[in-house]
């Protein structure tokens, strides 16, 4: 009668409670003790505030259990639904044997319950033993026939012992177990059948796989090799030309300002007047012989196509680099930096040791302020001309419109008062990248403003601001990119997702500010959207936003370039497939990875210079690149001088490209030039 009740119990309709998840659980825990009264919520409140607060260590064993309970909770399901199947452990094939002297040994108890039942397939005993032991059978009559066979075994004495034993089905089967110890010859050749139409089907799908991945490469190469072609880049016919050291236009203002190069003396010299302009706290912080080695390298970097020049192409990506490699080449001293400030420290992204170790993704977040810092450094004489421009009546109307936006500190957002500039973080996250800089820049007169989507962030940088001292320059906003209207004199974006780049580059414009981004993934791009805010992930929200005092910014387009646009509806029209250009908010009509167009393809594959083992990683990086060549060249077409380039240590990460811009009206360059100032 229990066999049948527990049968039955085992095959009763799963229930939705039962399927909740690891994370599901305690969330209805919670909501099970959660306290009637407002007073019982605000004594919880207080108790999580007093709380010690948890450590990175006990946060990293957290997460592994939780992700070893999910696993656990998977390989249930995947055995409730069938797969990896096997027969129920309650028809009566698996018997729990109890009762054996526990001074008998685990190998003699063994042999001697495989000599009463000669059916049986597997034993389970433990050694030492619990006095009790698991044997499956292929049959329930097998079963039943070894149980009368082990309870007429009593009082003979042996291994066993003399006492009797109990005999009954098992309650559950060892996860350890294989599956075909308790399947029939039937059951076992069904089984077989199973798992060779389930290898013949993985077998297709991975053929499909390779045909796509052939298929798709072939199509980027003639894409690209079209792009050669139509002659749609603005100097030679490699995108990597365009890409300069980060300290190039550093050392080309030095070489322009009638400074030497190609001596240790000349090194030294423009490495004296890089350091005088900067504000004194960045002065302070950066290393003299790594700032030397790196406007060294500027200086002496041989012209594309020159002699001695090698030959451009992709970074190398180090697959296994080394933390105390990276921390030996950071530019800045970062003992000097308020630990709220720091990305490693404030960011609790270094491990929680006590000794000042640093892991590999701290390190990444500095070398990027590092990048970012050294930007900013050579937007500085820009974004002054920008200002008296913008004092004097000749520019800059968008930055003199008011603010609208409201901030976490109280303040009017956007107010860059003491005449000094506003520099605007979109999707700042938690202040990893404007609170070390607004530190490095102190003295500067610049005002800081932090965006984001995420209340959570939004507190973050107001509360790590004031830890850090800098409350009265950062102002943290919660809203949209797209919906910021106060003032900005310069642009920072790093690692904004899909279309949130290119709205923070829409701001710069709509407000004639410079602007430093480091683009993020383009797969969450959706070419399909008419505006490109809807659905493309990062910080966009709407399709359309407002800009400079209130004006709508336009609805995105891809390609976003002039110059890239007529090379691919060029080539579409070669070629005789779907439009790849031509302007206009959809001129991408189907989406990433649908073959709705050739920039469609293009953006698909850049993805993949994210990740390494898929055995086109130059293809890939070179996806990428003409993507954010794309950007350039649409901020060129806006009047915009730019430069692009790559953050320090780039074989870091394969998101390491760095785009500049300044309003050509600002000097350094005409509308249009890339790298070297040539028109394009």
């Amino acid at each position: 009668m229990l066999a049948e009740l527990r049968s039955a119990a085992s095959k009763r309709p799963e229930r939705a409670g039962d399927r909740a998840t690891s994370f599901q659980r305690p969330r209805l825990a919670r909501c099970a003790r959660r306290p009637a009264s407002a007073a019982g919520a605000a004594a919880d409140v207080d108790a999580a505030a007093a709380a010690p607060p948890v450590s990175v260590a006990q946060q990293q064993q957290q997460q592994q259990q939780q992700q070893k309970q999910q696993q656990k909770q998977k390989q249930q399901q995947k055995h409730h639904r069938g797969e990896g199947w096997r027969p129920a452990p309650m028809d009566g094939r698996v018997l729990f044997v109890g009762g054996i002297p526990w001074e008998a040994d685990a190998a003699d108890a063994g042999a001697a319950l495989r000599h009463l039942c000669p059916q049986c397939t597997h034993v389970s005993l433990r050694d030492p033993h619990r006095g009790w032991a698991l044997l499956a059978f292929r049959s329930p009559a097998a079963a039943e026939a070894a149980a009368a066979a082990v309870r007429g075994a009593a009082g003979t004495g042996g291994a066993l012992g003399g006492a009797a034993l109990e005999v009954a089905a098992a309650r559950r089967v060892p996860a350890s177990w294989p599956a075909e110890v308790t399947m029939s010859d039937e059951e076992l050749a069904e089984s077989a059948r199973q798992q060779e139409r389930a290898e013949r089907h993985h077998a297709h799908l991975k053929r499909r796989r390779q045909r796509q991945r052939e298929e798709t490469i072939g199509q980027l190469e003639s894409l690209l090799a079209g792009l050669e072609r139509a002659r749609a880049l603005p100097r030679g016919a490699s995108v990597w030309e365009e890409y300069t050291p980060l300290a190039a236009g550093l050392a080309a203002e030095w070489a322009a300002s009638g400074g030497g190069a190609g001596d240790a003396a000349a090194d030294a010299a423009a490495t004296d007047a890089l350091l005088s302009r900067a504000p004194p706290r960045l002065a302070r912080a950066l290393r003299r012989d790594r700032l030397e080695a790196a406007l060294s390298e500027a200086l002496r970097a041989p012209a594309s196509g020159a002699a001695g020049a090698a030959p451009p192409g992709p970074i190398r990506l180090d697959p296994t680099p080394a933390a105390e490699a990276v921390e030996a080449q950071l530019l800045i001293d970062w003992g000097q930096v308020p630990a709220a400030a720091d990305p490693a420290l404030g960011g609790r992204l270094a491990d929680a040791d006590g000794g000042g170790r640093m892991n590999l993704r701290a390190l990444r977040k500095r070398v990027q302020v590092e990048g970012f810092a050294l930007a900013l450094l050579q937007l500085l004489p820009r974004m002054a001309e920008m200002r008296r421009r913008a004092n004097s009546g000749g520019g800059g109307g968008g930055n003199r419109a008011g603010s609208g936006s409201g901030s976490d500190s109280g303040g009017t957002v956007g107010a860059s008062g003491s005449g000094g500039s506003t520099v605007v973080d979109f999707g700042s996250g938690g202040g990893n990248l404007v609170l070390p800089l607004a530190w490095l820049f102190g003295g500067a007169r610049l005002r800081w403003v932090a965006v984001d989507l995420k209340p959570a962030a939004v507190g973050l940088v107001a509360r790590r601001a004031s830890e850090a001292g800098l409350a009265d320059c950062v102002d943290a906003v919660r809203g949209a990119i797209e919906d910021y209207a106060g003032p900005a004199h310069a642009v920072l974006a790093l690692h904004a997702c899909g279309a949130a780049t290119d709205r923070a580059l829409q701001q710069a414009v709509a407000r004639r500010a410079a602007f430093v981004v480091s683009p993020c993934c383009i797969g969450k791009v959706n070419l399909a959207a008419e505006g490109g805010g809807g659905g493309d992930g990062g910080d966009a929200g709407s399709g359309e936003g407002s800009g400079a005092g209130g004006a709508r910014l336009p609805p995105l387009s891809r390609p976003r370039s002039q110059l890239l646009q007529r090379a691919l509806a060029a080539l579409a029209a070669e070629d005789g497939c779907s439009s790849g250009g031509g302007g206009g908010a959809n001129a991408d009509s189907g989406g990433i990875g649908g073959g709705g167009g050739l920039f469609a393809a293009l953006a698909s594959v850049a993805d993949f210079s994210h990740t390494e083992g898929h055995g086109a990683p130059e293809l890939a990086a070179a996806a990428k690149a003409h993507v954010e060549l794309d950007r350039a060249l649409a901020a060129g077409d806006d009047g915009y001088a730019w430069r692009l380039t790559r953050l320090p240590q780039p074989e870091l990460t394969a998101k390491s490209c760095c785009l500049l811009g300044w309003p050509a009206e600002a000097g350094g360059g005409r509308p249009g030039s890339g790298s070297s100032g040539g028109g394009r």
